[in-house]
């Protein structure tokens, strides 16, 4: 529930974009969950950390965190 959120804690909820959707269709398929897939293209994309423990993210060209 993000009302249980700090109010220091700053979430913004992103659109799926064209952009990130070519940068998706690029992604090498090192990675079977479409979901986490979509979110990696969107952190690539708008050059985002991504907070993950799933040892198959780090394996893209995104910053992970964790």
């Amino acid at each position: 529930c993000m009302s249980a959120l700090p109010p220091s804690t700053y979430i913004a909820v992103l659109p799926v974009s064209i952009s990130s959707l070519k940068i998706l269709q690029q992604l090498p398929f090192l990675h079977r969950d479409p979901f986490d897939r979509i979110l990696i293209a969107t952190a690539v994309d708008l050059r985002l950390e991504f907070l993950t423990h799933d040892q198959n993210i780090p394996k893209y060209s995104v910053n992970t965190i964790w």
